[in-house]
């Protein structure tokens, strides 16, 4: 009997070849991706198809792609934290004597916000945020400075795919209206979640950027609506951005356009 061409662990190799390729690099080609592998044109459609299907590379206009977080979420298993939480942790920390609220560290996955590093308050009434568990992008202050690094074009295409749906009273559940509200995050430099994923919990948030000025992650604080008032909001806000923009500068962000 002929052996079959197709050998299970060729493909896999092949795959793994291809995550190896995409890995450190912005966003690729297809084209650039198997002449670096040495794969055919083909073999490397194929491939990303099967990777982007299953979320382990993520592509915002089908024809570049890079890494997606599912490789964090397998990665997450493992006891070692990962690069962008090591060098955050120092920042969360300081922010979070100063606040004495809950503070977490986010990315965008899968058009989701997904939780990588979390530190609790001290506080009698906490809140309690499951890493790797993934929240709506629209109704989260984290959610919404993870958008702001989108073209006009990029921002549209990705809301058109959000299924809106109320969660609470003060839940943005218009397209446009969140458009609006991404851009004027982007003006502002943070944003706050009034009560719009639970009445009970308000949250404000700011963008960490990278030596290409691309927003990568976000950090937020979150406590009970009844300690985070607008005022309280407004004197957290310094402490906030600083320290969103200790860990960007970490990451090579030169921090020109900072005020």
């Amino acid at each position: 009997m002929p052996q079959s061409p197709y050998s299970p662990v060729t493909t896999l190799r092949k795959a793994l070849n291809l995550l190896e390729a995409l890995a450190g690099r912005e966003s690729v080609r297809p084209v650039d991706l198997a002449h670096s592998t040495g794969l055919s044109r083909s073999n490397v459609n194929r491939l990303l198809a099967t990777l982007l299907e299953m979320g382990y590379v993520e592509s915002r206009d089908g024809k570049n792609y890079q890494l997606g977080y599912k490789v964090f979420v397998l990665g997450n298993s493992v006891p070692r934290r990962n690069q962008l939480s090591a060098i955050a942790y120092p920042h969360l920390v300081s922010l979070a004597e100063v606040c004495r609220e809950h503070v977490n560290l986010g990315v965008l996955y899968n058009q989701k916000v997904l939780y990588i590093e979390e530190l609790e308050s001290p506080r009698s009434v906490r809140l309690s945020i499951e890493l790797g568990q993934p929240e709506p992008v629209y109704c989260t202050a984290i959610g919404k400075v993870l958008l702001t690094g989108m073209t006009d074009f990029e921002l549209a295409s990705f809301v058109s795919s959000i299924d809106f749906q109320p969660r609470t009273k003060n839940t943005i559940t218009n397209a446009n209206d969140f458009i609006a509200c991404v851009k004027k995050t982007g003006r502002d430099g943070y944003a706050m979640d009034m009560g719009e994923l639970s009445e009970e919990i308000r949250c404000m948030a700011a963008p960490i950027m990278d030596r290409d000025e691309r927003v990568v992650a976000g950090i937020s604080i979150s406590a009970p609506a009844m300690r985070l008032s607008e005022e309280k909001m407004t004197e957290l806000r310094s402490p906030l951005l600083q320290a969103a923009l200790g860990v960007s500068m970490t990451m090579g962000y030169s921090g020109r356009n900072a005020d």
